[in-house]
């Protein structure tokens, strides 16, 4: 499996949904994220996402990993 480097492929795959879903949520519980309206006179801060695979000692796949 590869990591993929184009968001609109991510969208497609399903396994990449909970991963995303999972990071998120743990931006939302730390109080780092919040979703708002853009206000026109302000620079806006970019996220971008990463996306990696977990592995186990053996290389079998342990998880999928998101991060923003």
């Amino acid at each position: 499996m590869s990591i993929p480097k184009d968001f609109m492929k991510v969208v497609k795959n399903t396994r990449w949904k909970e991963p995303m879903a999972e990071e998120i949520r743990a931006l939302l519980k730390n109080n780092t994220w919040e979703l708002t309206t853009f206000p026109t006179i302000k620079r806006v801060v970019g996220c971008e996402w990463v996306f990696f695979i977990k592995q186990k000692p053996n290389r079998s796949i342990d998880r999928y990993k998101a991060s923003c």
